[in-house]
């Protein structure tokens, strides 16, 4: 503030106002001075004129966000969707000829056979009715027509 003072005093013809002397906050230093005499420089304050200087902020401030984000996102939905896929492949693989499965349409029966992409399922006992269904289409294995135990 009396840097401006000083200035656009001086650019109006006024004398400035007289400047008090700099009283040293801390303990004296020997053959430094503190700028209150006249003729002298005051060292320059480290802090600035308002105290500690802002650090300035780099990229990884504006990155760090968004990495726990992502992280944040593989953790609540990717790692449960691929453990998931895995317990339906480990399904897949076990199931076998005789089996009772449930389908994702609700359709209960026996596998009657097992092939590379589909399943013969056996619906209904007394006219022998079969149908072709995808794999995929299998939602679970049943035990004593109860579905087995799927995960926590």
């Amino acid at each position: 503030m009396s840097w401006y003072l000083t200035h656009t005093l001086a650019q109006v013809g006024e004398d400035p106002p007289p400047v008090k002397p700099a009283t040293p906050t801390g303990p004296a230093i020997p053959g430094k001075t503190t700028g209150s005499e006249p003729g002298t420089t005051a060292a320059p304050n480290p802090d600035g004129p308002a105290g500690p200087a802002a650090r300035q902020p780099t990229l990884f401030d504006f990155a760090l966000p968004f990495i726990l984000m992502i992280v944040l996102l593989w953790l609540l939905i990717f790692m449960p969707q691929r453990r998931e896929k895995k317990r339906k492949a480990e399904m897949m693989s076990k199931m076998g000829k005789g089996d009772r499965v449930q389908t994702i349409g609700g359709i209960l029966g026996s596998v009657v056979e097992v092939r590379e992409h589909e399943v013969v399922v056996k619906v209904d006992e007394s006219s022998n009715a079969r149908l072709r269904v995808a794999k995929g289409a299998i939602a679970a294995i049943l035990a004593d027509g109860k579905p087995t135990e799927t995960g926590p």
